[in-house]
């Protein structure tokens, strides 16, 4: 096996693990403490991790402020699914929303903004977003679990094979278009399709109305990075990165009205 085909096999299984790990964990601590668990970066994450072992530190901080821009176009993402779950099927709504995804990260990705605009820009989206899924839900968001044993290997694998094919081509990719496919909505294409099969579209829509802030935290993960990855070096930034990950998180938890649902990107 060639050392490409090792470093992909390596962290493909290194994510997938953590995504299982963050999952069952979340399914064992209860909805309180599991939703600060939930809210961790646990796709974005590993892949800047890859990211700063590889490239420079001017690399692994634009590719954090890509996810930013990434994480925006996901709100579109989600309102174009809850807008089409009740008129289509669910491979047709997810059709929907990848299109509108791919549409947005094309359309933020093409000027460079700064770090804290980018954030700006995602908070904005995010509860330009909340606000209208609140508006097409009708019945009250209960967001059901995670779904079974099928579709969390599903979820891992998929992560793992998005964060190890991005990182072992990241020279190639360059930290633009690695950044907006690190924080692609792995999770969420898996979660949504899955619960609008078996619960329908007021359940999808409400899951996805809970999980509008959710990825909040992972933003504030992506800033912290882009900021320090610089200053501190690349390894460095990322501790402080995963306490205001933690932060934003606990904020939100402790925010009823504001509490985010159980899907990561």
């Amino acid at each position: 096996m060639s050392g490409a085909a090792l470093a992909f096999a390596a962290r493909m299984l290194a994510t997938a693990g953590i995504v299982l790990a963050v999952t069952l964990v979340v399914g064992r601590v209860g909805p309180r403490l599991g939703g600060v668990v939930a809210g961790l970066p646990i796709v974005v994450g590993p892949g800047l991790v890859f990211l700063a072992l590889d490239e420079p530190p001017a690399y692994v901080a634009e590719a954090a402020l890509f996810t930013l821009v990434s994480l925006s176009a996901t709100q579109g993402f989600m309102l174009a699914y809850g807008s089409a779950a009740r008129r289509w099927r669910p491979l047709s709504a997810i059709g929907a929303a990848v299109a509108a995804w791919a549409l947005c990260a094309a359309a933020l990705s093409g000027g460079t903004p700064g770090p804290w605009g980018a954030f700006a820009l995602f908070v904005a989206a995010a509860l330009v977003t909340r606000w209208a899924l609140g508006r097409l839900r009708r019945k009250p968001d209960h967001a059901p679990p995670a779904g079974g044993g099928g579709m969390l290997l599903l979820r891992a694998a998929l992560a793992g094979v998005l964060v190890g094919a991005i990182t072992v081509a990241s020279e190639a990719l360059g930290p633009r278009l690695a950044g907006l496919l690190l924080a692609y909505p792995v999770g969420m294409t898996v979660i949504a399709v899955t619960i609008h099969q078996r619960q329908g579209a007021e359940t999808a829509i409400g899951t996805l109305h809970a999980a509008a802030l959710g990825t909040i935290s992972i933003a504030a993960f992506g800033l912290a990075v882009a900021l320090l990855a610089v200053p501190l070096g690349a390894l460095t930034a990322l501790g402080p990165a995963l306490i205001a990950a933690l932060a934003v998180t606990g904020a939100l938890i402790v925010a009823p009205s504001l509490r985010p649902g159980r899907m990561t990107p």
